[in-house]
């Protein structure tokens, strides 16, 4: 039940109008705004604990399978209305919606368990758990499934929001440049294929993956920035330079097949 309206309930929380939303209307046309509507509100800045208690309490509900839908209808009903100007950045409601949807990402509730092969505490047959081995393998399989459709239907509306974010320099962009951080420490072994368009955010990640897993926050800060800055072009440089490789490369197979056809014709006409 929670998992069908999910999305409803954080547009309804934060008062922002959802296309799947109808407001209840008495008889004589006029919206239902009565005094115990406003005691139950839960929007705005100072209710986000309650609504955050909320959601989590919700996400406890899901499977893994539902907890990535969740995450892609977050990217398409979410990001990509706000990335579009199908909602305002400018209207507070709209700033709450996106704050709530970027803290959801980040709790604990909806990461994946992969929780494979264990029987209920209260279940009384006598099938076994599964071997090890198969519960590695299926835990395997799901984990690069999901992963793969993270990767394909997350991240791209993630990296799109920041994008955003930063060309309005909204507070925001902390926040999201967050999410991505996080989704990544999580799935490190999909770092270049979540990452594969962008080397300059790759080389930006990497950075601040090692930072934190070095525990090089005690940097001075203006020093941490220009070293980053520093790995940052040094990455692109590489990124750079292997593009020119693959198409020196390609260029001297080309050249080289031209040379062969050219003899080859000689060789036909004598």
């Amino acid at each position: 039940m929670f998992f069908h309206h999910f999305l409803e309930c954080v547009f309804s929380f934060n008062q922002v109008k959802h296309p799947s939303h109808i407001k209840p209307i008495y008889d004589d046309g006029f919206e239902l705004h009565s005094e115990v509507d406003k005691q139950c509100s839960l929007e705005g800045r100072q209710k986000f604990n309650d609504r955050l208690r909320l959601y989590k309490y919700m996400l406890n509900t899901f499977e893994d399978h539902q907890k990535v839908s969740i995450l892609e209808k977050i990217g398409l009903e979410i990001f990509v209305p706000i990335v579009e100007g199908g909602m305002l950045l400018s209207e507070i409601n709209v700033r709450s919606l996106l704050f709530d949807a970027l803290k959801i990402m980040q709790t604990s509730e909806i990461k994946l368990k992969m929780q494979l092969g264990k029987l209920d505490v209260d279940y009384e047959g006598d099938d076994e758990e599964p071997p090890e081995l198969i519960k590695s393998a299926a835990r395997k399989f799901i984990s690069t499934t999901f992963r793969k459709t993270i990767a394909e239907t997350v991240m791209p509306h993630l990296f799109a929001l920041n994008a955003f974010l930063r060309e309005k320099r909204s507070p925001l962009t902390e926040y999201c440049y967050g999410v991505i951080l996080e989704i990544c420490r999580d799935h490190q072994e999909q770092l270049d294929d979540f990452l594969a368009s962008d080397p300059q955010l790759k080389a930006e990640i990497r950075f601040d993956l090692r930072q934190t897993a070095g525990g090089g926050g005690q940097q001075d800060n203006s020093n941490k920035k220009k070293r980053k800055i520093e790995i940052i072009k040094g990455e692109e440089r590489r990124e750079v330079n292997k593009k020119e490789i693959e198409n020196n490369k390609n260029k001297c197979t080309n050249v080289h097949f031209h040379k062969h056809l050219d003899v080859k014709e000689v060789l036909i006409k004598n």
